[in-house]
This record gives structure tokens, sequence and C-alpha cells, in this order.
């Protein structure tokens, strides 16, 4: 009977390190893509910015006045999808995944190894 239980509970932990696993590289794989939407939206931002503080200095200014709408709305996109926050919450989302899949390794491969059914029942409840 004590075998059945160990033997189940070794099976619970592999499919919550595979689950681990699978939701980590979903954070960290969204994480890279809301990265990319930052620096997508930040870099033409940046250009444009440039450009239009060096054309307002020209002998016909009417870019910069574009280019400083184009700036403007390109900031209020990136402000209001808050790329760099949800990268970087996916990111810490993914870590705490991978966390809990290293736990639960160490949990089945070393710590189980030296309890008894009622002490592993216990720690899996948790």
């Amino acid at each position: 009977m004590g075998d059945i239980v160990f033997t189940n509970i070794g099976k619970e932990c592999e499919r919550i390190e595979e689950d681990a696993i699978h939701s980590g590289k979903a954070h960290h794989n969204a994480a890279s893509l809301w990265s990319w939407v930052h620096y997508l939206i930040g870099l033409p931002m940046t250009v444009f910015a440039a450009w239009a503080g060096i054309d307002a200095f020209s002998d016909d200014p009417t870019w910069a006045g574009y280019l400083a709408l184009g700036t403007a709305a390109l900031a209020a996109l990136q402000t209001f999808l808050g790329a760099s926050d949800k990268s970087a919450k996916h990111s810490n989302s993914g870590d705490g995944y991978f966390a809990l899949k290293n736990q639960v390794r160490f949990f089945k491969d070393v710590e189980l190894i030296d309890m008894d059914k009622t002490e592993a029942v216990q720690r899996m409840r948790i």
C-alpha cells in the first residue's frame, strides 16, 4: 500500500514538473514578445524625436511638427501598452514556474526518499 502512495506522489510530481516547464516557457515567450513590442515602438519614437529636434532648427521646420506629433503618438501608445512592465512581469512569472519545477524535482528525487507515507502526503497537500 505504501509503495502505491509513493508511486502516485512521484507521478504527481512529474505532472507538476511538466506543467511548470510549459508554463514557464510560455511566460518567457510572452516576455520576449512584449520586449520586442517595447523596442518596436521605442526605437522609432527616439528617431522621430531626434529628427524633430534637428529639423526644428532648419529653414522650413514644417516636418518638425509632424515628427513631434508622431513621437507623441508613439509615446502615448508605449505608455498605454506598458510593454516593458508586461515583459518584466511575464519574465518573473516564468522564473517562478522554473523555481517550482526545481523544488518539485528536489522533493521527488531527494526528500521523498527519506519520508514516511504520512509525511509525504502532508507535504504534497501544501
